[in-house]
């Protein structure tokens, strides 16, 4: 079992899975982005996306030892208080798509939640959003769950801890540099995974950048052209960047 092997092949494992899933996940975007029509480009891109860090994760969960199992939980959110997600501009136009299909209220919701965390995002730091505990945006205050989790970005797909605990305590004490333990393959697939849409994006001639979650879904639910543009090749994400942010 991977916990009882030496660290070296525990960290060839987790390479292993990184360099597979990232050439896999850069293909199958390359597919997707060479059959799709534009208007439909993004949410394809995303969705195979989804789909692909899903059955990965699933497998990990189903063969893995059980000291590897997450802790994660519906209820659990305190990983949902970093105040500096980012997404792809398909997971942007999937995210909105999901929020304008909610119940008008509960959409409406959201929407003045992402406004208050994208005026946020434009004046304070990443530390400060961090250290303000400002949640995610998505998050639903009073049930501790997420309101898009079907289309939620591969990378919160991967987060993981073994121990709620942990989470709890570094959410508590920001400063005091709580060690959570995880799973490290987990993580591998969430951020592989975004890795290989990244080069399957840059590779034609695609907005590949990450932006500031709030601003980024906002962003696509005012422009219903963003999939097609985005194909086109425009910029998406000038000025709000989240690969620029210190």
């Amino acid at each position: 079992m991977i916990n009882e092997e030496p660290e070296a092949h525990v960290a060839d494992a987790v390479a292993g899975l990184a360099a597979g899933t990232r050439d896999e996940q850069m293909a199958a975007t390359r597919e997707v982005l060479g059959v799709m029509p534009p208007a439909s480009a993004a949410l394809g891109a995303a969705m195979v996306a989804f789909m692909r860090s899903d059955d990965l994760l699933a497998e990990i969960d189903a063969y893995g030892p059980d000291t590897l199992a997450t802790a994660c939980q519906s209820g659990c959110a305190w990983c949902c208080y970093v105040g500096h997600a980012a997404v792809s501009v398909p997971e942007a136009v999937a995210i909105a798509q999901h929020v304008a299909a909610l119940e008008e209220e509960q959409a409406a919701r959201i929407q003045a939640r992402l406004e208050d965390a994208a005026e946020r995002a434009q004046s304070l730091s990443i530390h400060e959003r961090w250290m303000l505990r400002d949640p995610c945006p998505f998050l639903d205050l009073d049930e501790a769950r997420c309101r898009v989790y079907e289309v939620r970005p591969v990378r919160c797909r991967g987060w993981n801890s073994l121990d709620a605990s942990a989470c709890e305590a570094g959410f508590e004490d920001r400063g005091a540099g709580i060690d959570v333990p995880t799973n490290r393959l987990r993580f591998a697939v969430g951020t592989s995974t975004e890795e290989g849409q990244q080069a399957a994006f840059a590779s034609a001639g695609l907005d590949a950048r990450r932006g500031r979650i709030a601003e980024a879904v906002l962003l696509a639910m005012a422009e219903p052209d963003l999939s097609e543009r985005w194909a086109a090749g425009e910029a998406i994400f000038d000025g709000i960047c989240a690969d620029e942010e210190g």
